[in-house]
């Protein structure tokens, strides 16, 4: 038979800690979390999520195993970088840390900073925001990742879709898809 999709609900569960040190046992579990929330959602077969950049650029995508949907589709952006934007929200080796008034951690929510230096020895560093559906909400999971310096810092957000919305563009996508081939029979 053919495989099922994978889809899964994404729970993290944290205890808020006043002061965080960053190589806390509960800082680390909370980051690997994080890690591991974006490693498995990336590998679902159906994922629903919305990519918004700081240049205005903003793209909702429909991933069916490895059909893509994308909204707005325009042919000149068909090479529009969802996957970077994963990127900043995967596992790295940078240095993480939670400065007061910034660090959380929580149920709902993981905020931290990492930092880097670039191939220049210029030191950068952004802020990255992981906040999880705690509650019954149409969204899994909302990233949010602001650079902290440089001239130009870019920020990059992800909106993953609860599965209920999924399934109804899902179905809308899939029929979509087969009235097109019918259409051009009558032509």
């Amino acid at each position: 038979g053919t495989p099922q999709p994978k889809k899964g609900k994404v729970y993290a569960t944290f205890q808020l800690i006043a002061a965080i040190e960053a190589q806390s046992p509960e800082a680390i579990a909370a980051v690997e979390s994080c890690y591991s929330s974006v490693d498995n959602i990336k590998d679902w077969s159906i994922i629903h999520y919305k990519v918004d950049f700081s240049d205005g650029c903003s793209r909702e995508i429909l991933r069916y195993e490895d059909e893509y949907v994308c909204i707005p589709a325009d042919t000149e952006d068909a090479f529009f970088p969802e996957d970077e934007a994963w990127t900043y929200f995967s596992r790295s080796d940078k240095e993480v840390s939670f400065p007061e008034d910034i660090g959380h951690i929580s149920r709902d929510m993981v905020r931290f900073v990492q930092s880097w230096k670039t191939n220049d020895g210029t030191e950068q560093s952004a802020q990255l925001t992981y906040s999880f559906s705690t509650d019954i909400s149409p969204v899994y999971m909302y990233l949010e990742y602001k650079e902290l310096s440089g001239e130009n810092p870019q920020s990059c957000s992800i909106t993953v879709y609860d599965d209920a919305i999924t399934r109804d563009v899902l179905r809308q996508a899939k029929a979509d898809l087969e009235e097109r081939p019918q259409n051009s029979l009558h032509n």
